[in-house]
């Protein structure tokens, strides 16, 4: 999952009004949020009509984001996306300084920003390939008729003796590229890349509206996007290059959702490999990853079972209620409960019922949300037949190792699946980085894309099966 309740810091941006005093230049703050910290640039540009500008958060591999707003007057300046419930309100304090406060729905924290000389450092992804490349790179386009939409992506070749095995790749939650690009990492092309010079061939396509592939991402759910995998997999099935009986999907996170259901579907999936992928309900994930993310900042044990008292809650609520004002209003009396309940421990006796509500119905109320919560792949797991690897982190906190293995093991056991292997490798993360803590504060700041010992297990397995 990259849907988490880790704040994310996006802000878009577009002109103001001029000022008496020249903002122009890059400005940095630290903003510090329980116990994360993050690095934030702002560099401002003067033009004809105001100010224009950029944003860079480097430990979320957030660079060169357009501003939304800027509106400068005087010594004031306002820094806003609506979208996220974000502004930056601050008053320059002179040629180094400009003192303020960051918004974001219910929480307001000081933020100091001073003139810097140099700008956001670069990322460094020392593992993104490099061309020229030993193997043949294809630009494709397919169609996806049943659902009117077409999937454009990049189709890498192995050289040497065909056919050969294939592997799609399916991405995780949340509109993504072909790379699966997030926090300046590619995974996917480094996976895609290992895997051909080894020998087999890779599909990876952006998802349904992103990039280059047309139709809409908003509102699709997993079960919409397992025809698109159906339908990469029946254009490989047309290539002499690729063996049609060793076409298999290789998913990460939601694709670990999605591998399963395509497999009972349709006919043809050759061999399926989970990286990170659910054994569980949507809701047991979500519950058991904010309890262990937030845990991992820091927060005490009190404020874990408070927000797992709230968040139980809520999500039943807004499963059993679709209509909006309804669920609003069930909601907004949760809160008051829990509010009320807790209201011994720090911040809770701030928080206001009817934005928690709306925050709450804002995440869990959309039709692909709604979908992952009930969603439960153990009976789909059961029907699985072909070869199965499930690999996961030991760090994962997003899709908690042990839970969810435990459970993709039992379900193919009871399905009487005997071909598949389990791995939880040691120290790595969600993104099966090499990580301290696990949490998706690490992602953008670790340099490592994945590490060798994910990328040599999942090879090998393919590899064998070829054999």
């Amino acid at each position: 999952m990259k849907r988490t309740a880790t704040l994310v810091i996006f802000l878009v941006g577009l002109i103001g009004t001029t000022a008496a005093q020249d903002m122009s230049g890059t400005w940095k703050g630290l903003l510090e949020i329980s116990s994360m910290q993050l690095e934030v640039f702002f560099n401002l540009k003067k033009t004809e009509d105001g100010y224009s500008g950029t944003m860079d958060v480097p430990t979320q591999g957030a660079k060169g984001l357009p501003l939304d707003k800027v509106e400068v007057s005087d010594n004031q300046i306002v820094l806003g996306f609506s979208g996220a419930g974000i502004t930056y309100e601050g008053e320059y304090q002179g040629d180094e300084l400009i003192a303020g406060t960051f918004h974001q729905g219910p929480v307001s924290e000081p933020l100091n920003l001073t003139r810097e000389e140099q700008a956001a450092p670069e990322l460094e992804r020392p593992q993104e390939p490099k061309g020229p490349f030993p193997y043949t790179v294809e630009e494709v386009t397919i169609p996806n008729e049943a659902a009117g939409l077409s999937l454009a992506g990049t189709l890498t070749l192995p050289e040497g003796d065909a056919p050969v095995a294939a592997a799609i790749l399916i991405s995780g939650s949340g509109p993504q590229n072909r790379d699966e690009e997030l926090m300046g990492h590619k995974p996917f092309w480094v996976l895609a890349d290992h895997l051909t010079r080894n020998g087999i061939a890779v599909l990876r396509y952006d998802d349904r509206g992103v990039g280059q592939s047309t139709g809409e991402f908003q509102g699709a759910t997993s079960q919409d996007f397992s025809t698109d995998v159906a339908a990469v997999m029946s254009y490989l099935k047309t290539r002499a290059e690729i063996d049609p009986n060793l076409i298999g999907l290789v998913g990460h996170s939601e694709g670990g959702l999605i591998a399963p259901l395509v497999a009972t579907d349709y006919e043809g999936v050759g061999f399926i490999v989970s990286m990170g992928g659910p054994g569980v309900t949507g809701k047991e994930i979500i519950l058991e990853q904010q309890r262990l993310i937030t845990a991992a900042q820091g927060v005490p044990v009190a404020i874990l079972d408070a927000n797992k008292d709230f968040h139980n809650g809520a999500i039943d609520i807004v499963l059993a209620n679709e209509d909006a004002e309804e669920a609003m209003d069930k909601l907004e009396a949760h809160a008051e409960t829990v509010i009320e309940k807790y209201a011994h421990l720090p911040g809770f006796a701030q928080l206001v019922p009817a934005e928690l509500a709306e925050g709450t119905y804002q995440q869990y109320g959309g039709d692909w949300f709604r979908y992952f919560l009930v969603h439960d792949p153990a009976p789909l797991w059961e029907q699985v037949e072909c070869p199965v690897l499930s690999v996961i982190g030991e760090n994962d906190l997003q899709v908690p190792a042990e839970m969810n293995t435990t459970a993709i093991e039992q379900s193919l056991k009871e399905g009487g699946n005997q071909d598949f292997e389990a791995i939880i490798l040691p120290g790595l993360n969600h993104l099966f980085q090499e990580s301290e803590t696990g949490s998706p504060a690490e992602y953008a700041t670790i340099t490592q894309t994945m590490s060798p010992s994910a990328l040599e297990a999942i090879t090998e397995w393919i590899l064998e099966l070829e054999d």
